[in-house]
């Protein structure tokens, strides 16, 4: 069984999630409730619409995305290291 190499999978990982969080962003951005509305299918009857907030902040709009990178990497280490221990035994 080949190891991963934990960095990798975490930088790929961190990039895909950041990757996606920009997407719905400009969906949201672009789109408006529409956006929204489309992301409600996805949400598995959670009506986004109750919830969703009407004015942006490009400070939190960073932050979010500094954290959802940061979980994207430790994300991707934790389940290489998972795999490869694993994949040992």
């Amino acid at each position: 069984m080949e190891k991963l190499n934990e960095s990798v999978v975490a930088k790929t990982l961190a990039s895909f999630f950041g990757i996606w969080y920009v997407f719905c962003w400009l969906v949201i951005r672009v789109f408006g409730e529409s956006g929204i509305r489309l992301f409600n299918y996805f949400m598995h009857g959670i009506d986004l619409m109750k919830i969703a907030k009407t004015s942006f902040s490009l400070g939190n709009d960073i932050v979010g995305l500094v954290v959802v990178l940061i979980l994207g990497y430790v994300g991707g280490w934790l389940f290489a290291k998972l795999y490869n221990y694993f994949a040992r035994n």
